[in-house]
Order: structure tokens, then sequence, then C-alpha cells
């Protein structure tokens, strides 16, 4: 549930009034799976022990580049419950998330719910 004004965002007041709607529906809130989508940017930076090389002390300094955060934005959809996160899906870039697309990540999440 998205707050007026702040579109995709949940608030501690929106858990809370989706909690009382399912309760008064007769589900306890350990039987509610909230589904939620943010998006991620893809970037990963080298590591100090990654970037050190063996070299003689004659050798000169190895150049090193600035390393740019990628511009590539990918969605991820989490599904999780009162323990913590149940799935997570990283959906692939240039992929639209349709109809069909969360019909079958959702089948997919029912599985592994009914397989726990």
């Amino acid at each position: 549930m998205a707050s007026a004004g702040t579109l995709g965002t949940v608030t501690g007041e929106d858990q809370i009034s989706y909690i009382k709607i399912e309760t008064l529906r007769g589900k306890t809130p350990t039987e509610i799976v909230a589904i939620d989508e943010t998006w991620v940017i893809d970037f990963e930076p080298e590591l100090k022990s990654q970037s050190n090389k063996w070299r003689s002390p004659s050798s000169p300094r190895p150049k090193k580049f600035r390393q740019a955060q990628s511009k590539v934005k990918q969605m991820m959809i989490f599904a999780y419950d009162h323990r913590g996160i149940i799935m997570t899906d990283r959906v692939p870039c240039g992929t639209s998330v349709t109809a069909a697309y969360y019909h079958d990540w959702m089948q997919e999440l029912r599985r592994k719910i009914h397989k726990n």
C-alpha cells in the first residue's frame, strides 16, 4: 500500500493497516505474505585485496582507474512473512514485469510456500 505522494514507499503505518485488514478477514499475522519491489543498481567495487598485485620494488605502480557505478538498474521483487524473506527475484535487464511475469513468479512462490 502506497501513501499518497510517496508511490512505492511502504510505511510502518501502511503495514499495520494491512495487518488489521487481514486480521478482520480472519487471517493471523503469521499467515500474511507481503510482496515488495525495489530498484537496485548493479555495482561491485573492487576490494583492496583484489587490486593488490605483486611487483618488484623498481617497477612503476599500476594505474588505477576510478570505477563508476553502473547505469544499469534492475528491479528486485521480494516476498516475506513474519519470519523474514521467503523468496527474491532479480528481474533480468530488458524484461518487462507484466501480469504474466507476476503470475509465473507467484506460482513459484506458492510452490515454495507449500513445500515448507
